[in-house]
């Protein structure tokens, strides 16, 4: 007789298996959702960031529009006031006329420490500055009742003066 000893392997946990086969996957999905809340954090962080850039952006142009609309207010107050100085001479209008000057100017400034085209803002400066000469000697002429020389320093002087200035208000945009 022949004794057949079979020895049989010890059978495996399948459920240990599986078990470990989900721990992976579970521990993969875990990972990847992780990644995904890191990848939408970033894209928040991202657009918060582009948002408040685009606000101070928005910001600044608001101001640079403000200043430079307070500018060519003033340049038309003081051809306003210079031609009623033409009609009225007066000390008031004169001084009206000058502080129209110097509202320019300040607009001017806030507009370049806003960091408006310094170039623009320096030659419109310096064409306002021959305009506030011209604008002296035809004032003086008109405060000696020379009207004749108050015109041709009007048309030659200060109108010329007078066109560089505007042309470089309508610049600042």
């Amino acid at each position: 007789m022949t004794l057949v000893i079979r020895m049989q392997r010890p059978a495996k946990d399948v459920s240990s298996g599986a078990s470990r086969i989900l721990d992976r996957s579970s521990r993969a999905g875990s990972y990847v959702l992780i990644l995904i809340l890191l990848l939408l954090l970033a894209a928040d962080l991202v657009g918060s960031y582009t948002s408040y850039r685009a606000g101070i952006e928005v910001e600044l142009a608001t101001g640079l529009e403000q200043a430079f609309q307070k500018a060519r207010y003033a340049v038309g107050a003081e051809e306003s006031l210079e031609r009623k100085y033409r009609l009225e001479p007066s000390p008031e209008v004169r001084a009206r006329h000058h502080e129209a000057g110097s509202n320019m100017i300040a607009a001017l400034e806030v507009a370049r420490a806003l960091g408006a085209d310094v170039q623009i803002i320096d030659d419109v400066v310096a064409s306002h500055k021959q305009y506030l000469l011209a604008i002296e000697h035809m004032f003086a002429a008109i405060d000696r009742l020379d009207s004749v020389a108050a015109s041709r320093i009007d048309s030659g002087e200060v109108d010329c003066s007078a066109s560089i200035t505007m042309s470089g208000a309508r610049q600042l945009r």
